[in-house]
């Protein structure tokens, strides 16, 4: 698109002196000339910085999305593992470990579930540190198929795998069991772009 702008203006340019003939081509350029020159410069400056924000938009996405399936990865490695997991003030073996996240929100937390109700509540301790998405990335949505087929939001899901077998499972804010499928979409505030992270109560995780 660009490349057919230019070579447009390249024509009328030619034609334009052209007409003007050659003592006028001597001359220099004239002001009209010059306008539709900075115009075209202008225009070509505003195209490459809104491809280089849209190239930054989806960057910063997909690496939040890859990030955050990397978390629930690690969850299921801590729950396997027998090595002990900096959480609170102290070290400690886990054996429910969670990740909370909420729709909305620009972080996820990782939790030890120590009274294993599969909810981040009291009593329960934070692994590490909470985990921040990349400038500009927040939880989009948060939704899981029901009994009937049929796609539901909810506002926040805690992911519980538990020890020895890493068995994974999910629930609501309130602690209602979800069924087998958990899709996470993390994007721009705008929703321009969007991925969308698979979680499967089999282990499997995908982005999209």
């Amino acid at each position: 698109m660009l490349r057919s702008a230019m070579n447009d203006f390249m024509r009328f340019f030619l034609h334009q002196r052209r007409k003007q003939g050659s003592e006028t081509f001597r001359a220099g350029f004239t002001t009209f000339e010059l306008v539709i020159a900075i115009a075209i410069m202008t225009m070509t400056s505003a195209m490459v910085l809104i491809s280089f924000s849209g190239i930054h938009k989806r960057t910063a996405v997909n690496r939040a999305a890859r990030e955050f399936a990397l978390a629930v990865r690690r969850v299921q490695n801590i729950s396997l593992s027998i090595t002990e997991v900096e959480a609170g003030f102290k070290p400690t073996t886990a054996q429910t470990v969670g990740i909370k996240i909420a729709s909305g929100s620009l972080d996820y937390t990782i939790f030890l579930d120590k009274n294993e109700n599969g909810i981040f509540g009291a009593g329960d301790t934070v692994v590490g540190k909470v985990a921040k998405l990349a400038d500009g990335v927040q939880v989009r949505t948060i939704k899981y198929v029901d009994a009937g087929g049929i796609e539901r939001l909810i506002s926040a899901a805690h992911i519980v795998v538990t020890a020895p077998e890493a068995t994974m499972r999910f629930t609501a804010a309130g602690g209602g069991t979800l069924r087998d499928v958990l899709e996470i979409g993390i994007g721009t505030p705008a929703g321009d772009v969007i991925r969308t992270v698979t979680i499967r109560t089999s282990g499997q995780i995908t982005v999209k």
